[in-house]
């Protein structure tokens, strides 16, 4: 009887740590990729980390390393200091604040 429970509860821990999500590597393409001025050149940031490698975009795009971005058309933008990179291909503006005044 003591088997049987046994076997029960191992098979229902292993069911249940199969059904918590792992992260994979589909995970990292909803991330953007950014361009950052470091030491005087510009680098290619994803999650904080530095690229050093080119990457392919879901749109057929690809980002090289020097930041350029490479549209599935074959035209290329080199992307400006904070610009980011969607997964999708689109370039995002960087928001910039404004100093504000004590008037209105």
């Amino acid at each position: 009887m003591k088997t049987i429970i046994i076997i029960a509860v191992s098979l229902l821990c292993l069911s249940a740590s199969s059904q918590v999500d792992k992260p994979g590597p589909t995970d990292k393409s909803s991330a953007f990729y950014c361009a950052k001025l470091k030491d005087g050149m510009m680098v290619l940031v994803n999650e904080g980390k530095e690229v050093i490698t080119d990457v392919v975009l879901a749109n057929g795009g690809k980002i090289t390393s020097d930041c350029t971005l490479i549209k599935p058309d074959g035209t290329s933008v080199k992307l400006q200091n904070e610009e980011c990179v969607s997964p999708e291909g689109n370039v995002v503006k960087p928001i910039r604040k404004e100093k504000q005044n004590g008037s209105r």
